[in-house]
Parts: structure tokens; C-alpha cells; sequence
């Protein structure tokens, strides 16, 4: 099997068991995005929550939020995490591949929540956002970094379980919660 940038096997297709899609209790309704189930799939909707929550809305008239895409990286052939399923596009409409500081007035914010101690685990985020990458930036673009285990996953989703917003996501995701556990 392939895999995708950071490491992370590539999912052959949608509907295949490693996938789930999350619902995520935005304020302007429910977002699905296609993502890996489990503590994987958790931590990634918790971000997407908290940016719709402290960064800018998630839910809106364009469905520009995604997941899950079995391809490879734009101008390579290196499979994307999209592929593995361990990254997520946000309000990809606002804010386009390539186009930089779409995020003005939130890119500190974004750079401090991501480094916060609730996704730190050995000293450093288990989450990397596009909008710091030092060649092209991706501003929409939050993924796994290179290197993160499932065991590092495991123990940031059990702390996001104890929280609000994890608490929102697993009320509609009731499904999940065992599979983080398990």
C-alpha cells in the first residue's frame, strides 16, 4: 500500500472501512466531511469545530469543505494526505491553493491554537496548517504533520473527548467513541 506525505496509508476508496463520515456541529447546521474514522478522524473535525468556532464560519451556501480524495499532491505524484485521509479543507472557496494571507487578522491565532497544548504531544502539534508552509501555502489546508502515530492521536482525541467541542461532535457521532476507545 502507498502512502500519502505524512506517512499515513492511502485509502483505496470512498465507502472503505477506514473512512466515516463526521458530522460536525457547525453554527450555520451539520458539515459532513469524509475523513479516517477514529482518533484520527476525531481530532481533525475538533479542528474543523474550533474554526468555526474562533477563526470564521464553516457552514455556508458552498459546500467547500472536504476530506477524503483519493489523489495526489497538486503538480505531483506523491499521494496526498487527503488520500490517507488525514487531512481536511476548510472554506476552500476563501481561501484558495497558492493565495496567501487570506487568513489576515487570524494568522497568529491559527498558529497559536494549532501549537496549544491540547494537540502537543512529545513537544510538538500533532496538526500542521498550510497557511505556514514555506513554499506554496494552502490556507484552507489543516492536516496530520509527518511522523504522528496513532498512539499520539489516540491521546490527543481522548483529551478532546473530555472537552465541549468534542462532546458536540460525539453526540452526533455516537459510533466513534468506541472506536477511539478501543
Amino acid at each position: 500500500m502507498a502512502n500519502s506525505e505524512n506517512g499515513w496509508g492511502v485509502v483505496p476508496n470512498y465507502g472503505h472501512a477506514l473512512l466515516y463520515t463526521w458530522k460536525i456541529p457547525t453554527k450555520g447546521g451539520v458539515t459532513r466531511i469524509n475523513m479516517r474514522r477514529g482518533s484520527v478522524g476525531f481530532v481533525l473535525a475538533h479542528a474543523v469545530l474550533y474554526w468555526d468556532d474562533h477563526i470564521e464560519p464553516v457552514h455556508g451556501k458552498i459546500l467547500d469543505d472536504w476530506g477524503y480524495a483519493p489523489r495526489p499532491v497538486r503538480g505531483s505524484y506523491v499521494p496526498s494526505n487527503h488520500a490517507s485521509g488525514t487531512a481536511v479543507d476548510v472554506n476552500a472557496t476563501r481561501h484558495p491553493l497558492g493565495v496567501k494571507w487570506t487568513m489576515r487578522g487570524k494568522f497568529n491565532t491559527l498558529k497559536r491554537w494549532l501549537a496549544s497544548s491540547i494537540y502537543v504531544v512529545n513537544g510538538r502539534s500533532i496538526l500542521r496548517w498550510g497557511g505556514t508552509y514555506s513554499g506554496r501555502r494552502d490556507e484552507m489546508h489543516i492536516e496530520l504533520r509527518p511522523g504522528v502515530t496513532m498512539r499520539e492521536c489516540e491521546i490527543v482525541a481522548k483529551r478532546l473527548m473530555r472537552r465541549s467541542g468534542g462532546k458536540r461532535i460525539l453526540a452526533l457521532n455516537p459510533s466513534q467513541r468506541k472506536v477511539i476507545l478501543s
